[in-house]
């Protein structure tokens, strides 16, 4: 596969998991450092993938106060889950009425 269409198949996956977290009102974020080279997976040429290392520890440093942004709301979720398990009792389920209610509604995410 050619890596323009790779590139094109990357950004309709994140496109539609924007969408998707923006319609149910969940913060999205993506973490894409630009690396303007093609490196293939099975890349060895060093200098190629020390440049991609050092790109991306630049990508990291100036996007820290997203990644501050994303520990804060995982804290909040955190947090907020162990309130719940606290508050509420876990319900039991034996596995005859699992059985008795059939197999779960299954979801396409290939969309």
């Amino acid at each position: 596969m050619s890596y323009t269409i790779q590139m094109e198949k990357s950004e309709l996956v994140a496109e539609n998991s924007k969408r998707r977290c923006t319609e149910q009102n969940i913060p999205f974020f993506r973490f894409n450092p630009i690396i303007d080279e093609i490196v293939d997976h099975g890349e060895t040429d060093m200098k190629k993938l020390i440049n991609m290392v050092i790109k991306t520890k630049i990508y990291l440093k100036q996007e820290e106060k997203m990644f501050e942004k994303i520990v804060n709301l995982f804290h909040v979720v955190a947090e907020s889950s162990q309130d719940n398990l606290e508050d509420e009792p876990i319900a039991s389920i034996s596995a005859e009425e699992k059985a008795k209610e059939g197999p779960g509604e299954l979801t396409d995410i290939t969309d």
